[in-house]
C-alpha cells in the first residue's frame, strides 16, 4: 500500500477515536469537550477528504495491474511510483510538439 493508504488509515483510525469520545463527552454532558472534539472531528474529516481526492485512478486491464504489482515488488517502487513513471515515460514517447501557430505541425 503506498503512502496515501497509510495516511487514509490513519486519519480513518483517528475519526473513529474521536468520534467516540464525541459521544462519551454528549453522554457526559461536558459541553465544553463536546466542542473541541467536534472541531478535531470536522478538521480530520476536511483532511480525508483532501487526501482521498489528491491523485487520481488509473484502471488497468488485469495483465498490466499483475506486471505492475510484480514489478513493483521486485524493485521495492511503490505502485504509485511505477505507474508514474511508465505513463510519464509512454506519454514522452508519443507526445507530438505542439505546432506554433501559422506553422506547419512537425511530426
Amino acid at each position: 500500500m503506498g503512502e496515501v493508504w497509510t495516511v487514509r488509515t490513519l486519519l480513518i483510525a483517528s475519526v473513529a477515536v474521536t468520534a467516540i469520545a464525541m459521544i462519551d463527552a454528549t453522554i457526559s454532558s461536558s459541553w465544553d469537550l463536546v466542542a473541541v472534539t467536534g472541531i478535531a472531528l470536522g478538521l480530520q474529516i476536511a483532511a480525508l477528504g483532501g487526501v482521498t481526492r489528491r491523485r487520481h485512478h488509473v484502471h488497468l486491464r488485469a495483465d498490466l495491474a499483475v506486471w505492475v504489482n510484480d514489478r513493483a515488488a521486485v524493485s521495492g517502487e511503490t505502485v504509485d511510483a511505477l505507474v508514474d513513471r511508465a505513463l510519464s515515460d509512454f506519454a514522452s514517447r508519443v507526445a507530438i510538439a505542439p505546432s506554433l501557430e501559422g506553422e506547419p505541425r512537425k511530426e
